[in-house]
């Protein structure tokens, strides 16, 4: 690692801090995928209040999915101003009794990020420093943040409110 960190400002229109997306992914989520998407994207999909919201996988940085199994849905829910999740649902043949499989991404925004404990100290020893271009990385982008398989990740069927919104679309 560097023993001298020199913070540049970035010259282009959106910001990238690839040394912190490594050190979110490897180390303050323990190695789960997380994926970075334009905050702007996120919002012209996101469901509003506890509302779902139907979203395109193909159209997501999640989109590597739909490779490995059929998709039956992927919806967004918005808990409050600061909080969602999505949820792909996946076709799986070999888990005859349970063949609905339920992926859940947690959807951090950059004023969570921003809150991490001695954020200034980590991002220099990431090799990367807190500067104005990485406080825009995270103002113009939301991470996605695999969950680990919980009691809902195995299904016999969708769940009931996202068959309504298929149905009604």
């Amino acid at each position: 690692m560097l023993d001298i960190i020199i913070c540049a400002k970035s010259h282009m229109n959106a910001a990238q801090a690839p040394r912190f997306e490594f050190y979110l992914t490897k180390k303050h989520f323990e190695g789960r995928p997380v994926f970075t998407w334009p905050k702007d994207q996120w919002e012209s999909i996101a469901g509003q209040g506890k509302q779902l919201a139907l979203m395109d996988v193909t159209a997501t940085p999640m989109r590597g999915v739909a490779s490995d199994a059929p998709i039956l849905a992927c919806v967004a829910e918005q808990y409050a101003s600061a909080d969602a999740q999505i949820s792909i649902y996946r076709y799986d043949a070999a888990d005859s009794s349970t063949p609905v499989n339920k992926d859940s991404y947690n959807v951090w925004r950059g004023e969570t990020l921003k809150s991490i404990p001695n954020l200034a100290e980590r991002a220099v020893a990431c090799g990367t420093c807190a500067d104005a271009n990485m406080y825009q990385f995270f103002d113009q982008n939301v991470f996605l943040v695999k969950e680990e398989p919980g009691d809902d990740h195995w299904l016999t069927k969708l769940p009931d409110s996202v068959q309504v919104l298929i149905e009604q679309k």
